[in-house]
């Protein structure tokens, strides 16, 4: 995102990624005006207060969607960091299962089963 015009330039592999994102329901979220002014309204504030070039554009798009639109999930990305960036003793694969278990059960709690879909990705 160039500051001084607030845009993204996505680029080589990371716009794979944000294919993906877009095609796994990422738009799914927005289903009114409101929702779209209160992403941008957010994601602009958000990223004027970090460094452009500490932060991956597209994982902070899509963590800023689930802190908008999912709170609930963003406080517990928030509240286990360790689980989410370091190793913890687990084996990628088994660390990858124990995030998704944690995530599902606490979406199943949280959400209607129509949105829980759009994050099964």
């Amino acid at each position: 995102m160039c500051k001084e015009r607030g845009t993204f330039q996505i680029e080589g592999n990371d716009e794979r990624r944000w294919s993906t994102f877009l095609y796994k329901g990422f738009l799914s979220h927005f289903k009114t005006i409101r929702d779209i002014k209160r992403y941008i309204s957010s994601l602009r504030l958000n990223w004027s207060l970090v460094h452009s070039s500490d932060v991956n554009q597209i994982d902070f798009l899509v963590i800023e969607m689930i802190r908008v639109f999912y709170p609930e999930v963003y406080s517990f990305i928030a509240g286990n960091k360790r689980l989410f960036i370091s190793a913890n003793g687990f084996a990628a694969e088994d660390k990858e299962k124990v995030i998704k278990m944690l995530l599902m059960k606490s979406l199943r709690r949280l959400l209607p089963p129509q949105k829980i879909q759009y994050l099964t990705y």
